[in-house]
C-alpha cells in the first residue's frame, strides 16, 4: 500500500511537468487473511456496502492462498468480490452486489488533467470471467448516494484476465469526492479483482509554484500540534467519511490538534498556489 501526497517534476526553462499522486495503493502492505471470496477484511480508510445482505463482500486477499494459478496474473495483495464461493467447505454461485469505497480524496481546484488509474481482472478459469461492475464518484459516502449517482463508467470483462484502466476526473477538479467500484448484475462466474488504484494529476506549473505547493506537515503522527513546512493560508481537517471536524487557526505555521479524538484525518491545505490534502494519525 502507498497512500500519500507525492510530487516529482522536471525542471527546464524556468518551468516544470509536474506529476502529483492524490491517492495510491496496491494494498501490499496489509495482512491478507485467508480468503478466496468470503472474506471481508478490507483496507484502512476504506467502506464497504453488502447491498444485497448475503453476507459477501468485498475482500483483501492474496494469489498464496489460491488454488488456481492467481499468481500468473495478480502479485501481493488485491481486493476480490465473488460471484461464485469456493474453497470454504462449499461451492455456491451467488448474486455480487458489493461495493468498495476509496477513503475521501481532494482534488485541487487549479488541477489539471485528473485521472482514476487502475487493474481489474477475472479469476483465472477461462470460462467465467463475464463479472459486470461501476466505477461511481459521489461527494458523499453512503450506500443509497452511490447506488443512486449515474456512473462514470460500466464495464462486463470481455475475457479472461486483468486489464488497465484510466478514466478522467476532471469533472471534479476542486471538489472533495469518494471513488466507489459496485460489483453488481453478476451471478454464477468466478471472482471480481481489483488492484494498484490511484488517482493522479499533471501540471505545468512555473518554478515557483511547483516549490509553494511541496508543502508538508510534522510530525506525522501526532499528539498535540502540527507544524506546516511554509505559508499556509487556512486549513481544514475531515473524517474520514468526508465530514468537516474542525477548522483550526493558524499560529506561528501550527496548528493545535489536542482536541480531537484519536485516529486518522484527511488535512486539506490552502496556500496561494492552491489546495493540497494530507492524511495524518492523530494519537
Amino acid at each position: 500500500m502507498i497512500k500519500k501526497l507525492l510530487l516529482v517534476s522536471t525542471l527546464a526553462f524556468g518551468f516544470a511537468n509536474a506529476q502529483t499522486t492524490l491517492f495510491e495503493d496496491n494494498f501490499d502492505s496489509y495482512t491478507a487473511p485467508a480468503n478466496v471470496g468470503k472474506g471481508t477484511t478490507i483496507p484502512t480508510g476504506f467502506t464497504s456496502y453488502d447491498v444485497n445482505s448475503d453476507t459477501y463482500n468485498w475482500g483483501l486477499s492474496k494469489a498464496a492462498d489460491w488454488t488456481q494459478p492467481m499468481g500468473d496474473y495478480y502479485s501481493g495483495n488485491f481486493l476480490i468480490s465473488a460471484s461464485y464461493i469456493t474453497g470454504v467447505g462449499n461451492n455456491i454461485p451467488v448474486n455480487a452486489d458489493n461495493i468498495i469505497v476509496l477513503p475521501l480524496i481532494s482534488i485541487p481546484a487549479e488541477a489539471t488533467g485528473v485521472s482514476l488509474n487502475y487493474l481489474i481482472g477475472s479469476g483465472t478459469d477461462p470460462d467465467y470471467f463475464a463479472e459486470t461492475y461501476d466505477v461511481i464518484v459521489t461527494t458523499v459516502n453512503s450506500q443509497s448516494a452511490i447506488i443512486a449517482a449515474t456512473p462514470i463508467y460500466t464495464e462486463t470483462l470481455p475475457e479472461q484476465g486483468t486489464a488497465n484502466h484510466t478514466i478522467s476526473l476532471d469533472a471534479y477538479i476542486g471538489q472533495n469526492i469518494y471513488i466507489s467500484f459496485h460489483h453488481r448484475n453478476t451471478y454464477d462466474e468466478f471472482v471480481l479483482v481489483l488492484d494498484d488504484v490511484s488517482v493522479k494529476t499533471t501540471n505545468t506549473l512555473s518554478v515557483s509554484d511547483v516549490n509553494k505547493k511541496s508543502v508538508s506537515i510534522y510530525p506525522n503522527p501526532t499528539t498535540d500540534f502540527l507544524t506546516f513546512s511554509q505559508k499556509v493560508n487556512s486549513a481544514q481537517v475531515y473524517d474520514l467519511s468526508g465530514k468537516l471536524v474542525a477548522s483550526p487557526a493558524i499560529v506561528d505555521s501550527k496548528i493545535d490538534v489536542k482536541g480531537l479524538q484519536n485516529g486518522t484525518y484527511v488535512l486539506k491545505i490552502n496556500t496561494e498556489a492552491g489546495s493540497t490534502s494530507h492524511k495524518f494519525i492523530k494519537k
